[in-house]
């Protein structure tokens, strides 16, 4: 069997990318190919997408009040939605302003944010229900002042395309950015009939015993949490995590969420839900819509939701 696995240090999406596929019927040259291919598409995506352009299609969104967008903006935003609804506004795509405010004013490429002294404005009350939706125009309407950032749910989005462009040709393969990923099949590379995903200690300061690990097959998992993306302003830790009912970076009683799904943007949108609304009304809301979560506390408990525990593996 022919495996062929690519790791790209350089940062994509502001996180690093790992490719791996395995096949008994491609040739190596084919299947590097195609995994060039797919780093191409997050490369592309990133280009288009990320939030410090000042000139790609969602700066023009963000600076227009009524603008005709690509297809693949107007089927992120029109996902974007339906996740607005059903999570009843905890996802919250319109809160640039508000990552701004708090120190989120460039990419960690580019260093630790938040270094200037910020007096925080009176912020305009938007909301994602406020954008207009034409998907036979493609035709997006909104506020001039309502401002998108599509980070809580790009990644995710992408790396489903990724997938759709991989299943096509093979059945055993991973596409792993910044911990939200999709696995496939098996990993023959080891030898398992599984890939076996052991969730990382979020804690530099501190061991996390009994820290599990997923068995899982065509399925993604995404973590979420302020562990990463956190830097100091006005005194304060802030990070990239908003409370839209506030428009402040959360601070909360968790430190990740990982969760198991078939989508890469379910998993990483239900994780950044969960991690906003706490331990004890995520696990509330987990168990209400049976959604498969590991939930690390800031105190370094590991508690799971029911529909999680089929996923543990039992030593």
């Amino acid at each position: 069997m022919n495996f062929v696995d690519l790791e790209l240090k350089q940062k994509i999406m502001a996180t690093d990318i790992y490719v791996a596929v395995a096949s008994q019927t491609r040739s190596h040259d084919e299947i590097h190919k195609d995994i060039v291919n797919v780093v191409k598409m997050l490369q592309r995506f990133d280009n288009n997408f990320n939030r410090f352009s000042t000139t790609n299609e969602l700066a023009k969104l963000n600076n227009a009040t009524a603008l005709a967008v690509s297809d693949e903006m107007m089927g992120m935003l029109v996902l974007a939605k339906d996740y607005f609804q059903k999570t009843a506004g905890v996802f919250e795509p319109s809160i640039l302003p508000s990552l701004v405010s708090e120190g989120y004013n460039q990419s960690f490429k580019k260093g630790l944010p938040g270094k200037k002294q910020w007096k925080t404005p009176v912020l305009e009350k938007y909301n994602f229900g406020m954008v207009q939706l034409d998907e036979s125009t493609h035709t997006v309407v909104k506020p001039s002042n309502l401002k998108i950032d599509l980070g809580g749910i790009g990644k995710g989005y992408i790396l489903d395309k990724a997938v759709e462009f991989l299943q096509a040709k093979y059945a055993n393969y991973c596409i792993e950015a910044g911990g939200d990923m999709y696995l496939a099949g098996i990993d023959s590379k080891q030898k398992y009939p599984y890939w076996a995903i052991e969730i990382e200690n979020p804690f530099v300061d501190r061991c996390l015993l009994n820290s599990p690990t997923l068995l899982v097959s065509n399925q993604a998992i995404a973590t979420s949490g302020v562990n990463r993306r956190k830097w100091l302003a006005d005194g304060i830790i802030k990070n990239h995590l908003i409370d839209p009912a506030s428009g402040r970076s959360i601070q909360g009683d968790l430190e990740t969420v990982t969760v198991i799904g078939n989508s890469t943007v379910y998993c990483d949108i239900m994780a950044k839900v969960i991690v906003i609304k706490g331990l004890n009304k995520g696990l509330e809301y987990c168990n209400s819509n049976q959604i498969p979560a590991i939930l690390i506390a800031k105190d370094g408990k590991i508690h799971s939701s029911e529909s999680a525990l089929k996923y543990v593996w039992k030593a």
